[in-house]
């Protein structure tokens, strides 16, 4: 099967390849029973039910967040208004607890037809696969497959956001800011408090990523051991920061993906 998106406000019509047996439903969870009718929504990915409660969409970020002090972006909102506004909603993989905003994380299905809502928004282009505990979801492999498909297409904030090479000298001037970063772990090196996964020989001009070491556990629980990633090419997103060279700090294991 396949999945035909139409995009609204001057996004053009792509066909995605299916994300389960069902085209609509993804195939990581079933949803709630019980739908909740919309009252608002607040954003690319959050809106507020009826019951007063605010969801945001598990495991993804919108634009505004890919770059410090973004405004909104009102496309991807209204691109989400128009497949919901005024009808009902049922929840998916919901969080455990709200986060400190008090918003609910968890994937969305129209109560209708079952529609993927967060499939909606990432394969056009209007949120990315974020860096939160969120992005541990079940859905995982199935928000991957979206995203990808839309940064081929360059679709909504793939038309600015690029992956960036670890090697570019140029990518410590990105900082401040959302990174996705390729390249390969030239070494490891690690002090009682910190990983580090060194990508060049000079720390202090090359990029790194940083671990910490109370962290460590979750990632070695993933099947992601970062002392053993010496040679291994991977992908990792974040938030980059200069610090001598560009560095990114990996909280989550869901933040790097190996290539190799």
């Amino acid at each position: 099967m396949r999945l035909v998106v139409i995009f609204a406000t001057g996004f053009a019509v792509s066909t995605i390849g299916a994300l389960a047996a069902d085209p609509l439903v993804p195939a990581c969870g079933t949803p709630t029973t019980e739908a909740f009718a919309v009252a608002e929504i607040l954003g690319a990915i959050t809106l507020r039910l009826a019951d007063g409660r605010t969801v945001r969409m598990r495991g993804l970020m919108p634009p505004s967040e890919i770059r410090l002090n973004a405004p909104p972006d009102p496309r991807a909102r209204a691109h989400l208004a128009k497949v919901i506004a005024g009808r009902s909603v049922r929840l998916l993989a919901e969080g455990a607890t709200p986060d400190r905003y008090g918003r609910i994380h968890a994937h969305l299905v129209r109560a209708d037809d079952g529609l993927w809502l967060d499939g909606h928004q990432l394969a056009a282009g209007n949120a990315a696969i974020g860096v939160e505990p969120g992005e541990t979801t079940p859905c995982r492999a199935d928000l991957e497959r979206l995203e990808h498909d839309a940064r081929t297409a360059g679709f909504g904030l793939w038309q600015t956001l690029t992956i960036r090479s670890a090697d570019a000298p140029s990518l410590a001037e990105a900082a401040p800011g959302f990174a996705i970063v390729e390249g390969r772990i030239l070494s490891v090196g690690e002090t009682r408090s910190t990983i580090y996964l060194n990508f060049g020989r000079k720390w202090r001009e090359d990029f790194t990523i940083t671990i910490y070491q109370r962290n460590l556990k979750r990632f070695v629980a993933a099947g992601l051991d970062p002392r053993a990633l010496k040679g291994a090419r991977i992908r990792i997103r974040g938030w980059l920061e200069r610090h001598d060279g560009a560095l990114i700090s990996a909280q989550w294991p869901g933040q790097i993906v190996r290539l190799d």
